[in-house]
């Protein structure tokens, strides 16, 4: 990101709520939702927002049942001796 850009969105950020809106209301207007490269940036965000939801509920799942953690080493030495 640009040292401009970096400075715009300080500015954006110091403005009220309802202006932070209209300037991103306005920004969003003035892309074209029929561009082929904008759907897929959207979509990449979109995909890593899902990624990054599962990833968070599989570490609060671990780190409320540390109980069901396997060891990996065990783990192998089951899987080396099922399929021995």
């Amino acid at each position: 990101m640009s040292e401009a850009t970096k400075a715009i969105l300080d500015q954006v950020f110091s403005l009220p709520v309802e202006d932070q809106l209209h300037v991103a209301d306005s920004i969003y207007e003035s892309l074209d939702p029929a561009s082929d490269s904008i759907e897929k940036e959207i979509a990449a965000i979109e995909s890593d927002s899902l990624w990054q939801a599962k990833l968070n509920q599989r570490l609060d799942f671990v780190e409320k049942h540390p109980e069901q953690l396997l060891d990996g080493q065990d783990v192998i030495a089951e899987l080396r001796k099922r399929f021995a």
